[in-house]
């Protein structure tokens, strides 16, 4: 686990910030960011047009992007890192794991293979309990839960960098930047091309990863009534 630096802040003091009101920030990132997500999400609501909604959804996920590798490159080291050695072990466990055909674990057994890892060595990658809990809870983690999917090892070793960012924010005491930066981890799983907004088909998989009740004939309607209090 990687140190605290701070007590978690204030929940009324963290949504001050995220709602533009807040008169000090996070750090200066944060603050750029938040220049640029607030009149975003203002403005979203009341826009109609379509392709005018992709522009705002691809100019916010841009941001979170530039936010998430600045804050990578802000990692203090070596707390935030990978150990090499560590890393190492990884490397020879998820070969002896791998399927021999694909080079990847799959989704399902990601579970398992963090379990049997821990059985024989010490997982040490720098998380935050909550971030490791929404990775790999055998019952509500979100890394064994993307249907269909498999991860080779450099796709796994880009979730366990993403989740230390939100990590890292976490222990600065911004419990809502770390679970947005967490969810963003998982929303790239997905959003390889980095379009920043799905059709209705393709964020299926990612609801059902974040262990929503997916339905036959989940539709529009259903997303709308799902989340109708953030699409307000």
């Amino acid at each position: 686990m990687p140190p605290i630096i701070a007590e978690p802040k204030k929940v009324a003091i963290q949504l001050a910030e995220i709602n533009g009101k807040a008169k000090e920030h996070h750090n200066e990132k944060y603050a750029q960011l938040l220049q640029k997500l607030v009149p975003i999400r203002k403005e979203f609501p009341k826009t109609k047009d379509v392709s005018a909604r992709k522009q705002m959804a691809k100019e916010e996920f841009d941001a979170w992007n530039g936010y998430l590798e600045n804050r990578r490159e802000a990692l203090p080291m070596p707390e935030y890192e990978i150990d090499q050695k560590d890393f190492s072990l990884l490397k020879e466990h998820f070969d002896r794991f791998k399927d021999r055909k694909t080079h990847s674990v799959r989704s399902e057994d990601m579970v398992e293979f963090h379990s049997d890892f821990a059985r024989k060595f010490k997982f040490r990658v720098p998380l935050h309990p909550k971030n490791m809990q929404q990775m790999i809870h055998p019952h509500f983690g979100y890394l064994s839960n993307f249907k269909g999917r498999s991860f080779n090892f450099d796709q796994l070793l880009q979730v366990y960098h993403n989740q230390i960012v939100s990590s890292y924010e976490r222990a600065l005491g911004q419990d809502l930047l770390g679970d947005e930066l967490a969810c963003l981890g998982y929303w790239l799983i997905e959003d390889a091309q980095k379009k920043g907004y799905f059709s209705m088909k393709e964020v299926i998989p990612l609801l059902e990863a974040f262990r929503f009740d997916i339905t036959p004939g989940y539709n529009l309607s259903n997303f709308k009534k799902e989340f109708r209090f953030l699409l307000q």
